[in-house]
């Protein structure tokens, strides 16, 4: 069986949120879930007569006609995702450490729960950016010693160079990466760096 990911700690969030947004995406509830965007599910407008049903003529009630199954169809989809969404909560407390279900105690909806839980666990910018220098800095001064497992050391590289590209941290930016993994790549494996 797969693990499931627990938010316990903000250096959980990255992944748990990812993984929450896919659950929501198949279920067709994020965008009504996604804490950065607050959308409401809104209930279909069911659609109404300007004059009496009698003094309709043949192209209104064919309009009538189509505007209610039309209506029909999206009140069926409010009613299926306005009970996914309540549901998915029992999916979120699923996936929270039990030090975290206090959160569930003060939120009245889902989406509040998810936005309680981003202002709660969603790392700064500038938290974000310390790790990624903090993971680089801790890469680059480990010498790669024999026997270390090369595909792991490259992924870890390339990790922390697409990390640290998308933050647009400056040491990162630059040729010093480059510079820096070519100087362990050679002491990893000479003739790696040397073709």
């Amino acid at each position: 069986m797969a693990e499931t990911t627990l938010l316990t700690t903000t250096d959980d969030w990255d992944k748990w949120i990812v993984i929450i947004r896919a659950l929501a995406e198949a279920l067709d509830i994020w965008q009504f879930l996604n804490p950065d965007e607050q959308l409401p599910l809104l209930e279909p407008q069911r659609p109404t007569l300007l004059k009496a049903y009698s003094e309709l003529d043949k192209n209104e009630i064919w309009e009538l006609t189509i505007a209610r199954e039309i209506y029909e169809r999206k009140i069926k989809a409010f009613d299926r995702q306005n009970r996914d969404v309540k549901a998915f909560q029992a999916e979120i407390l699923r996936r929270l450490a039990p030090i975290n279900y206090t959160i569930f105690t003060s939120a009245k909806n889902t989406l509040e729960v998810l936005c309680l839980l981003k202002n709660r666990f969603c790392p700064t910018t500038s938290w974000r950016e310390q790790e990624i220098i903090n993971r680089y800095t801790k890469l680059r001064d480990r010498q790669p010693q024999k026997g270390t497992n090369t595909q792991t050391w490259l992924e870890e590289w390339e990790r922390i160079y697409i990390d640290g590209m998308a933050a647009d941290i400056p040491d990162i930016c630059g040729t010093c990466p480059f510079q820096d993994f070519l100087a362990l790549a050679f002491i990893l494996n000479s003739t790696f760096s040397e073709n």
